[in-house]
């Protein structure tokens, strides 16, 4: 659990391995720092299919900011069609330029992060701010 900037910072980590969360809750708690957790993601934060539990420690508390979903999303926005880094790019590109919509699961990663950086004093506004933004997305 490497960290190139100063103190001020969120990590932002998947565990997916059987005792990694937890061992991961263990150290962020004792240690203070602050981090976001994404639980069962086989190493990635993100699973655009299914909302995995997100948990935010900081300052030896810990809380969680979504739980899992229990089932993949049926409805889902057009994704890469394959997994090559060029095909991700070119999804990326098109869905910043407001040519296709952003996955959910990925919007609430979002407001957990506005969340736990401070940008937004609670949840509520965090995904407030990524429902008014990916709108204006949208309409771009």
């Amino acid at each position: 659990v490497m960290s190139p900037f100063a103190d001020e910072c969120v990590r932002v980590i998947g565990a997916a391995r059987s005792g990694e969360f937890e061992r991961l809750q263990q150290y962020f708690s004792a240690s203070g720092e602050r981090a976001l957790l994404f639980e069962g993601t086989a190493g990635e934060t993100t699973n655009p299919h299914r909302r995995p539990r997100i948990e935010l420690c900081d300052g030896g508390m810990r809380r969680v900011l979504f739980e899992a979903e229990s089932e993949a999303r049926r409805v889902m926005p057009q994704l890469p069609r394959s997994g090559d880094a060029a095909g991700a790019a070119s999804w990326i590109r098109s869905a910043l330029a407001g040519k296709l919509p952003l996955p959910q699961p990925l919007l609430h990663e979002l407001a957990c992060c506005l969340y736990a950086t401070g940008y937004s004093p609670d949840m509520n506004q965090a995904k407030a701010v990524v429902a008014v933004e990916a709108g204006s997305l949208a309409t771009a």
